[in-house]
């Protein structure tokens, strides 16, 4: 039986830029790094020649987040609609949203 969902992975386009997002803006910490390659991580995701960073990040609750750059295969950006099929966002409880908001806002 499942005890609890142990991590959400994130394909993204910039892996700097959603790196500094999550950690600056989000507050996740970085847990582990890695530059993947290899049979194994070929058979697992089933592409050939794969090369991929992960950083996996979590909060202080031990909530995990996993960012992936598939270097090797990118893949153009496919616009996407809320009533796709599949998982379509990611919710997250804050203590005061208005400040988050006008934070985010000063980013532009």
């Amino acid at each position: 039986m499942i005890k609890d969902i142990r991590h959400t992975g994130i394909v993204v386009d910039n892996l700097e830029k959603s790196f500094w997002f999550y950690k600056e803006k989000l507050g996740f910490e970085v847990f582990k790094k890695m530059d993947e390659s290899g049979d194994f991580i070929d058979r697992i995701l089933g592409i050939q020649n794969l090369k991929v960073t992960t950083i996996k990040m979590k909060l202080k609750n031990s909530q995990m987040i996993e960012l992936l750059d598939f270097s090797s295969h990118k893949k153009k950006n496919v616009k996407k609609f809320i009533n796709d099929i599949g998982p379509t966002h990611l919710a997250f409880t804050v203590a005061n949203l208005d400040n988050i908001y006008s934070d985010f806002l000063q980013d532009g």
